[in-house]
């Protein structure tokens, strides 16, 4: 009888100690698991981030790009207006510089009428 009660309690001490064992193995997966998603949530975060900073950077490229674009397109303008300005300053100076035809030319006068010019008769005048 007194092997039954320390049989009986073997069997007991086994069955909780499989308990606690079956209870730390499910805690450590659960723990395993929960990290295993942190690790999963934080790859995802730093795939969104790598592309959002890829987005980022292309848009940034792409501003730069269309700035420098504009940029030559206003320096291009500026120079046909600078070259234009610089044409018509040449042209007034030498517009200023050369006499105008009208004060180069002498006034032509108008010519006078035509006379009747009809021969005179000649006499002889003999001494």
């Amino acid at each position: 009888m007194a092997n039954s009660v320390l049989e009986r309690q073997h069997l007991q001490e086994q069955a909780q100690l499989r308990a606690q064992q079956d209870a730390e193995r499910q805690k450590i997966q659960q723990q395993q698991e929960r990290e295993h998603q942190q690790l999963a949530n934080q790859q995802a975060q730093g795939a969104r981030r790598m592309q959002l900073q890829q987005q980022l950077e292309q848009q940034h490229q792409q501003q730069t790009q269309q700035l420098m674009q504009k940029h030559a397109q206003e320096q291009q303008q500026l120079l046909q207006r600078q070259q234009q300005e610089q044409k018509l300053l040449q042209e007034q100076k030498r517009r200023a510089q050369t006499p105008s035809r009208q004060q180069t030319l002498p006034r032509q006068k108008t010519p006078p009428p035509p006379q009747d010019r009809t021969p005179l008769p000649q006499t002889d005048t003999k001494p």
